[in-house]
């Protein structure tokens, strides 16, 4: 039986579902969790836990989407999506408990292997997928969930944000095939194209003037950005403001990889964007301690970075 097989197994008899997304969910995430919400809640009680609150910009698109930011242990099954690494769940101890506990925890990623996937009892993967939305896809097409508009919509977002609007080099001809197929179930893709170019307010705009006009490049070819919680004090914005940036900033002519560093209270998170063939972020961020794609990834350093620099240990 394929990871498919047996998690539609496992999901069509389940009386109580709760989808984990990862700390700060991006697109992808929040696009595979409520698509599994719509497409389930007609035979299950399904919830989405999310340790962060969901970006302002998704809800514009899908709706309001209803979070829970504590972990129940009474779910018959437990589903992870987008995420290869426990820690990035917000919920580590949580979850090793559950399994201890011989709960049902199925994982859905295509990022390269993690530690979740010794977790899982079930692990859907698939390292050449654009975006875990395209593999949530493959599985309700697997139990012959019919895909409504509001399905394939968050679907379509997944898709979308991961490939960066269709930009990034992990766009392929099955990924291109998906969102066809999507939008011909009723997905919005103009209402998700249009959404992203109606986000720059104007606290964003405040605060990515403020910031463009401080960033530098070094000699290896990063050009850094940083924002400080002064920035987004002065600007009056939020951290969803910041959603965007670097993908900006990858534009830059002399430029190899794009780093945003942001300041939270647990030190500087670092958001890393490239469109440069040869360069592989997601090794990078590894090496960082974080995670992510090719041309997308991201970590938080606690110690060596400071005022925009990164200092060799």
């Amino acid at each position: 039986m394929s990871p498919a097989e047996s998690a539609s197994t496992i999901l069509r008899t389940a009386a109580s579902i709760c989808v984990i997304v990862h700390h700060r969910p991006d697109g992808d995430a929040i696009g595979s969790a409520v698509a599994l919400q719509r497409a389930l809640s007609k035979h299950s009680q399904v919830e989405i836990i999310s340790s962060s609150t969901v970006p302002s910009v998704f809800t514009s698109i899908l709706g309001p989407i209803e979070t829970r930011p504590l972990l129940p242990t009474t779910a018959d099954v437990y589903v992870i999506v987008d995420c290869a690494e426990l820690h990035r769940t917000g919920f580590s101890k949580q979850i090793e408990r559950l399994r201890k506990n011989k709960k049902t925890l199925i994982v859905i990623d295509h990022h390269n292997s993690g530690d979740l996937e010794r977790l899982a009892t079930t692990h859907i993967s698939n390292r050449s997928a654009a975006a875990t939305s395209e593999l949530v896809f493959s599985l309700l097409t697997e139990m012959r969930i019919p895909i409504t508009p509001d399905i394939a919509t968050p679907l379509l977002l997944g898709v979308y944000t991961d490939t960066g609007g269709f930009h990034h080099q992990t766009t392929s001809a099955a990924t291109l095939k998906t969102a066809s197929q999507l939008v011909r179930l009723g997905g919005e893709l103009n209402k998700i194209s249009q959404g992203f170019c109606r986000e720059l307010s104007r606290a964003k705009q405040r605060l990515w003037g403020r910031i463009l006009s401080e960033i530098s490049i070094n000699k290896f070819g990063i050009v850094v950005a940083q924002v400080k919680s002064s920035h987004l004090k002065e600007a009056e914005s939020t951290v969803d403001d910041i959603a965007g940036l670097a993908n900006l900033l990858a534009l830059t002519l002399e430029a190899k990889v794009a780093l945003v560093l942001v300041e939270t209270e647990n030190g500087w998170r670092g958001i890393l964007r490239s469109r440069h063939p040869a360069i592989n972020l997601g090794r990078l961020a590894r090496l960082l301690g974080g995670s992510g794609h090719k041309k997308a990834a991201g970590f938080l350093a606690t110690n060596d970075v400071f005022s925009g620099k990164i200092k060799r240990s």
